[in-house]
Parts: C-alpha cells; structure tokens; sequence
C-alpha cells in the first residue's frame, strides 16, 4: 500500500486545545450532492439522499475554524488508520468458506457495486466542480458529459441507468454554489508552500484529469465480479475498499475530542448496495441483510468483508482475455505512476485532503514540500516557545556552538548536489535533537557551473600536490564568490550566531572538498549554466531562547 500522501498530513499536525462543540457527522463524500430540500421529488438523482448539508463531513465538525481544520486531519488519519488495519488482517490465517461459489460471487458484486456507485456519486460532483473552475461553457460540458457516459460506461450499468446519469452531471455543473473539492488553502497546519501549491492551476489541471479518468474507471465496471475492468488499482487499495466497508456496516467515522482519538459510531443511513439475481441497487438496511450473502459460520460482517478482500480483491489483476478492446487499449496507456494517482485522488475526494504529488512536474520534488511541512511545524512551535518564555530567567553555562554538520548525513559522492548545514546549538539538549526538530534559515548561492568545475580541478591538483599556496589561493576566490550574498544575509540577521568573518571561509572549505569528492559525470559536460547551491542553518531552542535574550539585552 502506497501511503506517501499521510506522510505530509502527520508531519504538519501537531496537538490543540480540546473545547470543542461537536455535532453528529457521517462517512459521507464532502461536499458531493446538492441538498434534497432543492430537488424536486419527482427527481432522478439517485444520489439525491447524500447531500453534504445532510449527510455531514467524514469526521466531527467543530463550531472553531481552527480545531475543525484539525478534525479533519484527524479523520484522515483514521482514513489511513483503516486502511492499514485491514492490510495486517490479510496477514492473519484466515479461511472464506461460502455455502456456494454463487453466494460468494454475489457478496463480490454487492461490494463491488457499493464501491461504484459511491464512486460514481463522487466523481460527478467532482467532475462538475472542476469544470466550472475551469471556466466551461454549459454547452461545452453537455457534451463532455454525454460523450463520458456514452464512450466509457459499462452496458451492464445497474445502479444507474446512462440516461440518469448524464443528466446528473449536468445538473450538478449548473448548481452554481460551490461544490466541495481538496482544498487546504486556508488551512493552518500546512505550509505555506503547500497551500499555495494546492490550489494552483496546475494543481487544479492535474486533479481534474485523474478525476475524469476515475469516473471512466468507475463507470467501466460492467456488473461482472470476475471482470473488474479499469476497477483493480482501486479494488486492490486497502484504504479505500476499507471506506466501502464502512458503509456497509453502517459506520461513521468520529473525532473523539476529548481523548484526542478517532472511533467508529453506529449510522443507518449510509450507502449499501445488495444485488438480486444481476439488478444492483442502494437499498435500506433491512434490504441489504435479507440479500447479501454470509460465509459459512459468519460471526460478524466486517470479518466477512475483510476476508473477501483478502482472498479475492488484494491481488486482483486486469482481465486482458477477452477483453473488451477499448478497455484494453486504456489498461495499456495507464502507467503505474496513473494508477496510483487514481487511488490518491479518489481519497482526496472523499477527505478533501489533496495528494499533492499530482501536481509536482518531478517525484523528486516531494522532498521538499514533505520538508516545508517539518519545518513549519517546528518553526512555528520553537517560535512560540521563544515568546512564552521572553521574561523567564535562562542561565547559560556553556557557549553557543556552530558547527557544520557532517557532510555523510546529506551528501553522496555520486550526486550532483552540493549543499552544507550548519548546526546552531547550545548545550547538550540542543546537540540530542535532530535537524528535524530544529528551525531552519535557509538560502542560496548562485555559481557557474564553469567556475565549479575550475575550482574542482585546481583544488584537487593542490591536494594531490600538497600545494597550500595554491590551496589557499583557490579558497579565497571562492569565498570572493560568496561574498555578495553573504553580505545580504549579514545584514538581514538581527542576531549574528558568529563573530568576526563568519561563517563564510567554512562554506568554501567546504564546498571546494565536496567538488573533488564528486565522482559522477556532472562536470565532463561544459555549460554556463546556474547552479543553487543551499546553505542551511538549523537552530536549536536554547540556541534560538540565548539568540532571543542576546537580543533584548542588546536594545537601547
């Protein structure tokens, strides 16, 4: 199970007060139908009973702005929470035994048809919301509606019918309130790089490309339990098919506030789908316990619908053998990297909670939107701490230290990245914490490549030549280098953690060894090309609270 996406909600969250009011709230989609007091009975959406006014958020909604956008992170990590739990009881020794191979391939479609028909009501709302962010005209989204429906949509369809569903789509793009997409953008616990990333265009292209994809894939599962179709990235997710069993227990998911912890409520109005002979449909739940079948010595649903997972959904594969050819034509354009994102924004769909790796042009630049929530967090709280304490008494008995860290900690010989990290500690607390809970200054320098490359050929002939006229020749027109931008930030800093000259002569040190221990093939190819190299000074808290007093003491 792919779980990048927690790791950038659990490195922004961190504890608040727990004077909350909480209201009742269901594992519904958020924000995905428009409310049933505004469609007419006589209505032909299907989905009409899930509107979001009724059915609520996927965890606790708090009268507070700031504690309900932490109970929406908690939801999602108890989103996530499932997911892994019903991954590790795979891992159990457990049997499936149904009465008839029938009964089992009817439970099959009965969750299967669960999961599309949530998925379906999602990526509707998904899909109008979108579009009208992106400016279509009603004419123009009409026909990619009917051209949706008509070019990808199962024949098989039986929760809801081609014609009821097109007109769904179009009656969710003309509600002209604002249907609920992942949005961040106002919420505190992540960056500043994140939220603005979360609502870019680009941000905004990506998610509404994956979601067109997600309604095909949806819409393309033809009631067949052996043939999923474009359904298996989405049947094999442990997290999501973890949501659909939710529903089919009649559970929501809620923020125990007080004890700060996630739980399962009882609700006897979420989505269950039972099927009779090959007709599927959202009934109650006296329907669907009369229909779905039970494994032979059944002790509880759930252990029914995980065990179904795991023998018959956790490894399921594309059917490719007589296959309907436009079906397969997408499983072979789809690559994994796609169908990963397929799972990642459904989950956002449903939690609000957008997988920001959608947007990034690169993978390789998740390290440093993973980083820009670490450092907000700590920042944030170092800085806080800094101000609580401003008139306690601090007694300092060893000097402030600044050192640069060993290079090994980031630096590989074969990579072309050149950086260095200082360490700004005081005392022996600050030298036990890592850079993660450290604040961070950062800047750049901004070198030639080909003054690199020079500098990298002659500062290795003066070591190879034990040359230290010539060693200390090269490190001062380094340093020449850095000065304008060290000067910048001298004047930038209140408090200067050195004396003196600084800390420049130790980057170019520095740096000048990390260019001969470079062993790739960066610098075979001549180009006058930028390069950014970051320097990095992380603070520990008595570093930041001696900086803070040296400061106060020093005004007028």
């Amino acid at each position: 199970m792919n779980l990048l996406l927690p790791i950038i909600i659990f490195a922004v969250l961190f504890s608040l007060p727990p004077q909350v009011e909480a209201q009742d709230e269901g594992p519904f989609p958020l924000g995905q139908i428009i409310l049933q007091s505004l469609i007419p009975h006589e209505s032909e959406d299907i989905f009409e009973g899930l509107s979001q006014e009724r059915a609520g958020k996927e965890s606790v909604f708090v009268t507070q702005a700031d504690l309900s956008y932490k109970a929406a992170i908690k939801q999602y990590e108890g989103f996530i929470a499932e997911g892994r739990e019903l991954d590790q009881f795979c891992y159990m020794d457990s049997m499936l035994t149904y009465k008839s191979p029938f009964d089992l391939y009817q439970a099959k479609r009965s969750i299967l048809a669960t999961l599309q028909y949530l998925g379906l009501d999602i990526t509707i709302s998904a899909i109008a919301s979108y579009a009208r962010r992106q400016g279509f005209e009603e004419e123009e989204f009409k026909n990619l509606a009917n051209n949706l429906v008509g070019s990808y949509c199962s024949q098989n369809l039986t929760v809801i019918s081609h014609k009821h569903l097109t007109r769904n789509l179009i009656r969710r793009f003309s509600d002209e309130r604002e249907l609920s997409i992942p949005n961040i953008e106002n919420n505190p616990y992540f960056s500043d790089l994140m939220r603005t990333m979360s609502n870019s265009s680009q941000q905004r292209e990506k998610e509404f490309v994956v979601s067109l994809n997600l309604f095909k894939a949806f819409c393309s599962w033809g009631n067949d339990p052996e043939n999923l179709r474009l359904l298996v990235p989405l049947v094999r997710d442990p997290v999501i098919m973890s949501y659909v069993f939710r529903h089919l227990e009649g559970k929501q998911l809620a923020w125990d506030y007080t004890d700060n912890k996630i739980e399962l409520l009882d609700r006897n109005d979420t989505v269950r789908v039972a099927c009779d002979g090959k007709i599927c449909r959202n009934g109650t739940e006296l329907e669907f316990f009369n229909l779905f079948p039970r494994s032979a010595g059944s002790l509880a649903l759930k252990d029914d619908l995980n065990k179904v997972y795991c023998h018959e959904f956790r490894n399921a594969d594309y059917q490719l053998r007589n296959q309907v050819p436009e079906i397969v034509k997408v499983i072979d354009e789809t690559s994994l990297e796609e169908q990963r994102f397929l799972r990642t924004q459904f989950m956002a769909l449903i939690t609000k909670i957008p997988d920001l790796m959608i947007g990034l042009d690169q993978f390789k630049d998740a390290h440093a939107l993973f980083r820009s929530g670490i450092d907000t967090t700590w920042t944030r709280w170092a800085s806080s701490l800094v101000e609580r304490q401003a008139s306690a008494n601090l007694f300092y008995e060893e000097p402030l230290l600044v050192e640069i860290l060993d290079r090994h900690n980031y630096f590989q010989s074969w990579n072309p990245y050149f950086k260095v990290i200082f360490e700004v500690k005081l005392g022996e607390f600050d030298k036990a914490l890592s850079i993660v809970d450290k604040s961070t200054l950062k800047f750049d320098f901004i070198l030639d490549k080909s003054f690199l490359a020079w500098s990298r050929k002659e500062y290795g002939r003066a070591i190879f030549e034990s040359n230290d006229e010539l060693r200390e020749n090269i490190v001062k027109r380094f340093m020449l280098r850095l000065e304008p931008v060290m000067s910048k930030l001298d004047r930038r800093l209140l408090v200067k953690p050195w004396r003196g000259e600084g800390p420049t002569r130790l980057i170019a040190v520095e740096l000048l060894e990390q260019l001969v221990l470079y062993q790739g093939n960066y610098f075979k190819v001549d180009s006058n090309e930028k390069v950014k190299i970051p320097i990095e000074f992380h603070y520990g808290l008595f570093a930041l609270r001696f900086l803070h007093t040296q400061k106060q003491f020093s005004k007028p």
